[in-house]
């Protein structure tokens, strides 16, 4: 099994039992979501570099037996609905074009202690009118 092919609990399982580093996996779903990109038009933004960032500062700290809970070194995408600080949040919507959030929302702040990093933002599923 390829690991983006891991359910969540399987994948925080393994990357915590240090079976698979938070790098392998972030590279398993960057590498995915490249390849299907094109047909399904899933994100809005995929921040390619600071995931591989945030996967390598992950490694290092589990390495060193600093384990933040169980999101810590899986990549983590939250919806185009939702404001992650000094991220365009545009609901996939005219209204919102150019909107950067000056602060994480309530559904996004819980998230940063455990998984710091926000790489992709998936596209809403249906979105208000312009």
């Amino acid at each position: 099994m390829r690991p983006f092919e891991l359910t969540l609990a399987d994948a925080a399982a393994a990357v915590r039992a240090k079976e698979l580093s938070p790098v392998e996996l972030t590279e398993s779903v960057l590498g995915r979501a490249r390849a299907v990109e094109g047909r399904l038009n899933a994100f809005v933004g995929l921040r390619a570099d600071e995931a591989r960032r945030a996967a390598a500062t992950a490694e290092a700290e589990i390495a060193a037996g600093r384990y933040r809970g169980p999101l810590h070194g899986v990549p983590l995408g939250l919806k185009d609905l939702i404001d992650v600080k000094g991220q365009p949040t545009t609901a996939s919507s005219a209204v919102r074009d150019g909107h950067v959030a000056a602060e994480d929302s309530t559904v996004a702040a819980p998230s940063r202690p455990r998984a710091p990093s926000c790489s992709a933002r998936p596209t809403p599923t249906s979105s208000p009118t312009a």
